[in-house]
């Protein structure tokens, strides 16, 4: 797979390092592995997806080896905090994501590159063209409808945008199949081909790559890691983003864990139809370790309509927002709720969520209480059940209006939910609704910001 220089590295050293990598990889386990406690069913009501454990030393297939059988993307590593992992035999080779944490991170292996001993590469590549800006957003929609399950088929759709000649776009798409017959550029079929996970698409400008592709397994997330080179070694900095599909089932998922310093923006939710609360809490279950109270609707077990679970590591004081779109330029709307829980070593850091204001009046009648809801107005509220603890909203919107249940991109900032020392935490994102429909639009990213 191709290879994607560290911010800031230079480009030669970069080939060097991932060279001695590759040269063990066949040797070494460099991803450690991840178990669901909920492989039983449901737990709080919810439907089995496959979750990240994240108690150091779980792997994801208890062989001890990496469940994917390959390496992952560069910024993308093990969840395990300490990056040292649990092979089951030797221990982990540490990930590859160039942040200094990991037992056995690239640079520690020796140069196996230099044939002839005189301290030179025998095949170094010429420099890299860092003059280059080239920009990447991805959309990943299962086409089925949510939730996402073997089988069915993801469209995928890359963005490329800046000024550039001829450019390779390198897209890994992580336990999916893609259908190469598919492959089109502004609607218009294009050549490419398929390297292992990775598509490649020949560029000479700007456009909107689109193909379809099969889900594997649900052994692992889906994931589209994009990004662009000049040539074979040579990635364009910063030009990297992807997406994230949980798939329902399964007892364990791969680790996933992505370097908001290297991603511009990273799609964790797609976007979710309008449909009844009814049909989505038959689909997902319902989360009931909470409930939903001070609104216009009875208090209740609020209704999974989607969730997703992964890793993120970040520069320490990086922020972190949530938008709609890759470009972080307009707003997105969810009904009712955006729930946004952050764990480490299996403990909960800390939650928020995204909350909406009504109004009120004397129509909201509660038959299960024998109560009028809302009557001079309210903030829905969100309360962890077996603590009596309110969760703390992040950011509260008007339930009525033009702009109901819409938030401008960037308004929503979590990064006062992550570690402040920006190393892997483990994320749930979850879209939640109180009542009569469920939805999300367009979609939600996460989006770093850049220093």
């Amino acid at each position: 797979m191709s290879k994607r220089l560290a911010r800031g590295g230079h480009p030669r050293e970069t080939t060097r390092r991932l060279t001695r990598l590759t040269a063990i990889v066949a040797f070494a386990a460099a991803a450690l592995g991840c178990r669901d406690d909920k492989s039983s069913g449901d737990q709080d009501g919810r439907r089995d997806i496959g979750t990240i454990d994240t108690r150091p030393g779980a792997d994801a297939d208890d062989s001890g080896g990496d469940a994917t059988g390959g390496d992952a993307p560069d910024g993308v590593g093990d969840s395990d905090p300490d990056g040292s992992g649990d092979t089951g035999a030797g221990g982990d080779a540490g990930d590859a994501t160039e942040d200094g944490s990991g037992t056995g991170d690239v640079g520690d292996l020796g140069d196996t590159t230099d044939s002839d001993g005189d301290g030179a590469d025998a095949d170094a590549p010429p420099e890299c063209d860092l003059t280059v800006a080239v920009a990447t957003g991805v959309l990943a929609v299962d086409l089925n409808g949510d939730p996402l399950e073997v089988a069915d088929i993801v469209s995928v759709e890359v963005s490329v945008s800046g000024t550039f000649g001829a450019i390779d776009l390198d897209v890994d798409a992580t336990n999916l199949d893609p259908d190469v017959a598919t492959v089109t550029l502004d609607g218009a079929p294009i050549a490419s081909s398929l390297r292992g996970s990775h598509l490649i698409v020949p560029l000479t400008g700007p456009g909107v790559v689109r193909f379809e592709a099969a889900v594997a397994t649900d052994r692992e997330l889906v994931m589209v890691f994009a990004g662009a080179q000049t040539e074979p070694g040579c990635p364009v900095d910063r030009s990297e983003s992807a997406a994230i599909l949980q798939v329902v089932g399964g007892t364990s998922k791969t680790p996933t864990c992505i370097d908001l310093r290297r991603y511009r923006s990273v799609q964790v939710a797609p976007p979710v139809a309008r449909q009844n609360t009814e049909s989505y809490r038959v689909a997902n279950g319902v989360r009931d370790d909470l409930v939903a109270d001070d609104f216009i609707f009875c208090p209740q077990h609020p209704t999974v309509v989607h969730v997703a679970e992964f890793c993120v590591l970040r520069d320490p004081g990086q922020s972190v927002t949530v938008a709609g779109s890759y470009d972080a330029d307009g707003s997105w709307e969810v009904d009712d709720f955006a729930l946004f829980e952050v764990f480490r070593g299996g403990a909960l850091l800390a939650d928020g969520f995204t909350t909406q204001h009504h109004n009120g009046g004397d129509t909201f009648w509660c038959g299960d209480i024998s109560q009028l809801m809302c009557r001079t107005g309210c903030t829905a509220s969100l309360t962890v059940e077996s603590e009596d603890r309110a969760i703390a909203p992040v950011a509260v919107t008007e339930a009525q209006g033009a702009t109901a249940r819409q938030f401008a991109d960037g308004s929503v900032d979590i990064t006062s939910l992550l570690p402040a020392d920006g190393d892997r935490a483990d994320v749930r994102v979850t879209v939640l609704d109180q009542g009569v429909e469920g939805l999300l639009s367009p979609a939600l990213y996460l989006i770093g910001g850049v220093e």
